[in-house]
């Protein structure tokens, strides 16, 4: 059938003679502009990884082309990848497709299939749908971010992307090579009637070597001329002399004393002894190394942890932070060394907990104290931490004077016109927050103990103090329920940001997740998180935080710690976790009693530390 176009139009009667669908637009542009990305810039519809949230790519703008059809993006576009299998690792795919029944074009991430050995899934080419593959995303099990060294650009690949560099379709190389194949059969034949079967066949696997390895077709002609001169002298000897040249060094092995082969690896991540790094891998490992000797602390992130030099007394060392301790000091674990000392509890300033880690040979020693309201603090000998067992049997604190504050009530059916009393409660906690009296936002310590008590029941609103609420800054804020775990808090995120005074938290149930962040030093006792739809159950960031006789369930992460924190443990339970604990550039210890379930206990990473 002939056809052709495109014409005007002529108005017969109240109708056009001709009409012409955006498909016969579509095949004709195809027709000469072929399918991919253009190549305006190299960064057109680039995979980037994205610094938050961590499960997240974004595609650069740009423009592509399929079967006749445009598309342009004309801002960063972010994607969310779907969170890592606990056990096994995954490739997802992103594409960009092109649905004739939507009539549209979109990009997209294809998940993968979670296997040991996974693969990308495959584009789509069908009468529905044609699929352009920008890049593939390797995710590990229990990966919790993506890195821009997972993701594998292949918009160069013709099979599954390739660029559209110009208004002619690449020459199908099909043909042109079938008459290389003919011509080069040809020439074979003619040097077989020369040399025998055996060296005939051992120069057609030396091409077929010559031609691999990215060899240009211009190198192996040279080589091929020059075997083909030796054949037409009937040089035999010479050829078999060559060909055994070849194959042993074909099958030399670089070491430390010998020349050789060997493979090049631009990664740092590689657990070989025979791969070699590009000069791009070592320079990312010393930048690495750059970065981290820099951290302050200790590879600690100097946040909430501030490092006090010069203490010459540990019994001095009461406050919340991080200390080092000259040798010359007194009530150090042992006489010689150079000790970090850490204080990670200290309510009321009338508990506390010293950990010690000897600088030059990693020993741990913890000790406690308590105050008897008196001024008189007593500190129970210093222990050497060997095992969990050490860590169990040091002695409980006690001695917390009686909580003579004022209280603010709060109940689901109180009002919030009322005065706060126990017989008149407040409806709502954060009337409860406006009426502490000794908050401030940036101003100086003010002292003082208040308590906010919440009466069985279910509240549906946030739990939250500082960030766009009245900061707590001096004193002691305790946010307690009435009856434990009767009083129920139904509210996806609850935080205390930016607090320098004592906060516990304590029988609350939270059907979401708690935020901590750069406060001095915060309890979290005897509560519940279940999780709603926030990846983190108890997330935490340059803080000092005790957690006692709380339970975490079925979240990404139970408990989050990052940026420089302190976070003590006991008696941490739950289940349906995917990662207990991940710590990054922070200091755990887990404590007895600790019986959190996760498909992954820990995660470690940036120098961060669990006991």
């Amino acid at each position: 059938m002939e056809r052709c176009g495109f014409f005007d139009a002529n108005l017969v009667g109240e109708e056009y003679d001709r009409v012409y669908l955006a498909s016969q637009f579509a095949a004709y542009f195809a027709s000469f502009i072929g399918n991919g990305v253009f190549a305006k810039h190299s960064n057109q519809l680039q995979v980037v990884e994205m610094a938050m949230p961590q499960m997240q790519i974004g595609v650069e703008r740009g423009q592509a082309w399929i079967n006749g059809y445009w598309y342009e993006n004309t801002d960063m576009l972010y994607l969310p990848i779907d969170v890592a299998d606990g056990v096994l690792n995954r490739i997802d795919s992103v594409v960009l497709r092109l649905g004739f029944s939507e009539r549209n074009m979109w990009l997209a991430v294809k998940k993968g299939t979670p296997a040991i050995n996974p693969i990308a899934p495959e584009v789509t080419r069908t009468a529905d749908y044609y699929e352009l593959q920008l890049a593939t995303i390797s995710i590990p099990a229990g990966s919790i971010k993506i890195t821009q060294a997972q993701i594998t650009d292949t918009r160069m690949n013709q099979d599954v992307c390739g660029w559209v560099t110009g208004a002619i379709d690449q020459i199908d190389t099909t043909g042109l090579f079938a008459q290389y194949q003919t011509a080069f059969n040809d020439w074979f034949q003619k040097l077989k009637d020369v040399l025998d079967e055996d060296t005939a066949g051992n120069l057609l696997n030396m091409v077929n070597d010559l031609a691999g390895g990215g060899r240009t077709t211009e190198t192996v002609k040279g080589n091929a001329d020059a075997i083909a001169a030796l054949a037409g002298e009937g040089n035999t000897t010479t050829i078999k002399a060559l060909k055994e040249a070849l194959d042993e060094h074909k099958s030399e092995t670089a070491s430390t004393t010998a020349k050789g082969h060997v493979q090049l690896y631009n990664g740092t991540d590689s657990t070989s002894t025979t791969l070699a790094a590009t000069s791009s891998a070592v320079k990312a490992v010393n930048d690495a190394l750059t970065a981290h000797k820099s951290d302050n602390v200790k590879h600690i992130s100097n946040r909430v942890i501030s490092a006090t030099s010069g203490i010459k007394d540990c019994n001095n060392a009461i406050e919340v932070g991080f200390y080092n301790v000259f040798n010359d000091a007194l009530n150090k674990p042992v006489e010689s060394g150079f000790f970090g000392l850490i204080v990670t509890y200290a309510p009321h300033i009338r508990w506390v907990q010293q950990i010690a880690i000897q600088y030059d040979t990693g020993q741990v020693y913890v000790r406690r104290s308590s105050d008897d309201g008196n001024n008189t603090r007593v500190w129970n000998a210093w222990v050497r931490l060997l095992n969990q067992d050490d860590y169990d049997a040091l002695p409980i604190l006690t001695g917390d004077a009686p909580f003579d504050i004022d209280t603010i009530y709060v109940s689901p059916s109180g009002n919030d016109n009322n005065s706060g009393m126990q017989d008149a409660p407040l409806k709502t906690i954060n009337m409860a927050i406006n009426k502490l009296r000794m908050l401030s936002c940036g101003g100086s310590n003010v002292g003082g103990r208040q308590q906010i008590r919440l009466l069985d029941g279910t509240y549906n609103e946030e739990l939250g103090v500082g960030f766009n609420k009245r900061c707590f800054n001096g004193g002691e804020l305790r946010i307690v329920a009435d009856n434990e775990r009767r009083a129920i808090i139904n509210n996806r995120e609850n935080y205390f940001y930016n607090s320098t005074g004592v906060i516990t938290i304590d029988g609350i149930v939270f059907n979401g997740s708690l935020f901590i962040k750069n406060c001095h030093n915060t309890v979290v006792s005897n509560c519940t998180l279940n999780h709603t739809d926030y990846n983190n159950g108890l997330e935490i960031n340059g803080s000092n935080v005790t957690i006692n006789g709380t339970i975490i369930n079925n979240y990404v992460r139970a408990i989050n710690v990052g940026e420089g924190s302190i976070v003590s443990g006991l008696n941490i339970s739950g289940s349906g976790n995917s990662t207990g604990i991940d710590c990054d550039k922070s200091i755990v210890f887990k404590g007895s009693g600790y019986a959190l379930s996760a498909t992954t206990a820990t995660v470690v990473s940036n120098g961060g530390l669990i006991y």
